[in-house]
């Protein structure tokens, strides 16, 4: 399982500064302690995610101002996963004529 992980793209003023950052970051185990079976599928309550070390230094680069710390909390993300069934059709058998 890779690292949970928030990424995008930066732009300042206007104008694509970096194309991806990882910006925050979380674990495995903390992801899946929140996961929850729901009637249409799980729920992954309250994961949190931390500031990484390269958008520290990209706030600090870019803005000149001190960057929030490396490792402090993000902020948590609550998403849904629902199961939503396809029209699939059973496999059929030749038939000959």
């Amino acid at each position: 399982m890779p690292t949970p992980a928030y990424s995008a793209g930066v732009s300042i003023d206007g104008e694509r500064f970096r194309e991806e950052v990882v910006i925050a970051e979380s674990t495995y185990v903390e992801v899946m302690a929140g996961a929850r079976p729901i009637p249409t599928g799980f729920r992954i309550k309250k994961a949190p995610f931390y500031v990484t070390q390269e958008a520290t230094d990209l706030f600090a680069a870019a803005t000149g101002a001190t960057a929030p710390r490396a490792g402090s909390l993000f902020g948590t993300l609550t998403p849904n996963f629902d199961y939503v069934p396809g029209a699939a059709t059973p496999p059929s058998f030749p038939t000959f004529p």
